[in-house]
Order: C-alpha cells, then sequence, then structure tokens
C-alpha cells in the first residue's frame, strides 16, 4: 500500500511563466534600440542596439527564460563580468528588467567568433596561439578574482576585425 505525499515536506512552487515579450529590430528600451539579432542560444538572444543617449553601439543579451534558476544565473553572471576589469574580457554597462525579461547591456565587440574563424579549416599552430593568448590572459584574470567561467568556446570567444581575442 502506498503512503500519500506529504505536501508538507516538499517544496512546490509556482511555474514561473516564460516571458511573452518578442524582441525584434527596432523595439526601444529605455536609451537602447535594437538593431539587428546577433546570436540565439537556450537560455538567451542577444541583439546589436544604438545606445541613444551615449551615441554608441552595445550588445544587449536578453534572458530567454522565466525561470527563478535562469534569472539568479544571468544576474550572477552581469555581477562577475562586472567585478573583472581587462582589455580581453567585454564590458558591462547596465543589468535590468523589461517587461519581467532580464537583461544586460554590454560593450559591443565587433569581429567573428573563433568558431566561425576556425570552421571548416586549421589554423596554423602560431595564429592559434596569437588567438588563444588573450584568452588565456582574460581567464588568468577572472580567476585572480575568483571568477570560473562555467562556459567557455569557440562560440563565446570574438575575434577582432584587427585580428586579437
Amino acid at each position: 500500500m502506498k503512503r500519500p505525499l506529504d505536501r508538507t515536506t516538499i517544496d512546490v512552487q509556482p511555474p514561473v511563466a516564460e516571458p511573452e515579450v518578442e524582441m525584434t529590430p527596432g523595439h526601444r528600451i529605455a536609451q537602447y534600440e535594437l538593431i539587428r539579432e546577433l546570436g540565439k542560444g537556450g537560455v538567451g538572444q542577444v541583439f546589436l542596439a544604438r545606445d541613444n543617449k551615449l551615441g554608441r553601439r552595445v550588445a544587449i543579451k536578453f534572458l530567454a527564460s522565466g525561470s527563478r534558476k535562469h534569472t539568479e544565473r544571468f544576474l550572477a553572471e552581469a555581477r562577475a563580468t562586472a567585478l573583472c576589469s581587462h582589455e580581453n574580457i567585454v564590458v558591462i554597462h547596465e543589468v535590468d528588467e523589461y517587461m519581467g525579461v532580464p537583461y544586460m547591456v554590454l560593450e559591443y565587440v565587433e569581429g567573428q567568433t573563433l568558431a566561425t574563424l576556425i570552421r571548416d579549416r586549421r589554423l596554423p599552430v602560431g595564429r592559434a596561439v596569437e588567438l588563444i593568448a588573450p584568452v588565456v590572459r582574460a581567464l588568468a584574470a577572472a580567476h585572480a578574482a575568483n571568477i570560473v567561467h562555467r562556459d567557455l568556446k569557440p562560440d563565446n570567444v570574438v575575434v577582432t576585425a584587427a585580428g586579437t581575442g
């Protein structure tokens, strides 16, 4: 015979609704105007945007999931990014919420991802070292601040138009 579940011992929380805001080019959020989508992943979407107040381009990363766990991780990522001051780590300008959707405003780094650069070809060893050395320096700076990057991959490394990482 099965015993009925004792609801007092189970942490039952109501499900968090997924955000129902669709971000599209031309959409305005505070002083930012979305220009185009830069990328989309499992938990977020990134847009190139114009900061109309300061006259610069920025990247805005929106959290796609409304779960508390993802929101907490997103805010932890923003805090960690804000703690790191290094030439090879993107600068975070702001973190906020728009219609229930958390977002962070980041420095826009023009270039292509390492994943795109190495797709379907091998890099000469010297070039690979040239590209990875700044990544290692950035990781060392993050580790010195007791931050561990948990999603390091070629898609998250931008190689600038000048050819540096």
